[in-house]
């Protein structure tokens, strides 16, 4: 049966899907700065065994400037292949107003299986991350994560994210002390989630052993 499948990945093979596929930070998450990341791999029948093919990740690590706390996190990078076309009509795995299934190796309660409607995946993925740290950190305040100016950040909006700041591009900072390499910025929206007003993901969901 085809089905998405989230499971945990490790930070060098996180960090080499992004430098292929992300559309404009191709840069490393370093360790110092790295949590986890989530690699999202579509599953599909091929004879008689399965295709696998990676086509989004997730790396979650520690927040940089006034968000530097311990039990902050930040969406370091959200990243989606091509041909993670949900809602195209030649590409879909499912029909659009159909349920795609997804399955998720949670890290304390075994293999989860989930479903949403195909339109709504993109931000069905954002909202198991979420429940993936609720499970495996305790006492989190809240999550941040950055997309640029010209993103709309639906996936976010529709995971129950906020939208609170507009951080401007001016090109100083961190970036002006010596030996750090200069480029150009560009203004960047910030969203926000706040743990405490959370709830579990309104899913239908059985645990599998």
């Amino acid at each position: 049966m085809q089905h998405y499948l989230i499971e945990e990945q490790k930070r060098v093979e996180a960090n080499k899907f992004v430098r292929t596929w992300h559309r404009h930070n191709k840069n490393v998450v370093p360790k110092i700065q790295f949590r986890f990341a989530l690699a999202i791999i579509a599953v599909r029948p091929l004879g008689d065994d399965y295709y696998h093919q990676q086509v989004g990740c997730i790396i979650v690590g520690n927040p940089c400037g006034r968000f530097k706390k311990p039990n902050n996190l930040e969406f370091r990078r959200v990243c989606f292949s091509h041909e993670f076309q949900p809602t195209k009509k030649d590409q879909m795995m499912f029909a659009r107003n159909d349920y795609s299934r997804v399955k998720m190796l949670s890290y304390k309660k075994g293999l989860w299986n989930l479903k949403c409607k195909t339109y709504t995946l993109p931000s069905f993925i954002i909202r198991c991350a979420v429940q993936y740290i609720k499970e495996r950190f305790k006492n989190v305040g809240k999550l941040i994560s950055y997309i640029t100016i010209n993103e709309n950040g639906s996936y976010y909006k529709y995971a129950g994210w906020k939208q609170d700041h507009i951080v401007k591009g001016n090109g100083q900072g961190w970036q002006s002390r010596k030996g750090r390499k200069k480029f150009r910025t560009i203004d960047k929206k910030r969203f926000v989630k706040e743990f405490q007003a959370d709830n579990k993901i309104q899913v239908s969901a059985r645990k599998s052993t």
